[in-house]
């Protein structure tokens, strides 16, 4: 199973990113999801430490970005389309 961390920048969307959480895991795709208030850059290091290949971070209710840690590459797309998007580039 392929996996991602979730990226909670914005505290205002943590209710909205539990949505996501679902969506990625109903996916396939292992996620992990921060439950108490982190600094980004915590959360970045833990995904590190678990391997995850994914950071997917919600910038609003219906967009989201999706980081390669590998390639460090990023992709912007709409929320719905995220687990496609992930498993598409394994």
């Amino acid at each position: 199973m392929e996996g991602a961390g979730k990226l909670i920048d914005d505290e205002s969307l943590r209710d909205a990113s539990l949505g996501l959480v679902q969506q990625l895991r109903q996916g396939g795709l292992a996620t992990e999801y921060p439950l108490l208030k982190t600094k980004p850059d915590k959360q970045l290091k833990r995904a590190l430490e678990l391997n995850a290949k994914w950071l997917v971070t919600l910038d609003n209710p219906t967009q989201v970005r999706v980081k390669n840690l590998k390639t460090r590459g990023e992709q912007t797309c709409l929320f719905n389309e995220v687990a496609r998007i992930a498993k598409a580039n394994t």
